[in-house]
């Protein structure tokens, strides 16, 4: 949390070298739900990740039935890629996953026009 030192969530990427590619993964505990510090640190790994490590593609998958996911990932500039039907057996349930994904390009592209895309807030 901004205001502590308390841990609300974490944030990081699973990083595939030989192809400079990673997936972002995060999780918020539920009291910090609406504050935006999942779309923040998503932020924040995303700049290090196209930044410092060099990767060339950054991407994310979210369950299609969890919205505020989506949002983060179109706040942090994702474009969504597809959806793969029944993918992940979850609490005896097939659910859909939704995969969105970034390229450096797009990123250079998005700071260009806006200068500020992947700042912290």
């Amino acid at each position: 949390m901004r205001e502590s030192d308390t841990l609300c969530g974490g944030v990081g990427l699973r990083i595939e070298g030989d192809h400079r590619r990673a997936e972002i993964g995060y999780w918020i505990g539920v009291p910090y739900w609406g504050n935006g510090y999942a779309t923040e640190a998503a932020k924040a790994v995303v700049k290090c990740g196209f930044g410092t490590l060099g990767l060339h593609r950054i991407f994310a998958s979210h369950f299609a039935n969890n919205p505020a996911s989506a949002k983060v990932l179109r706040k942090i500039g994702m474009r969504h890629e597809g959806n793969l039907r029944a993918h992940v057996l979850k609490w005896g349930e097939f659910l859909d996953l939704e995969m969105y994904g970034m390229v450096a390009s797009d990123v250079e592209r998005t700071l260009s026009v806006t200068g500020t895309h992947l700042q912290a807030e």
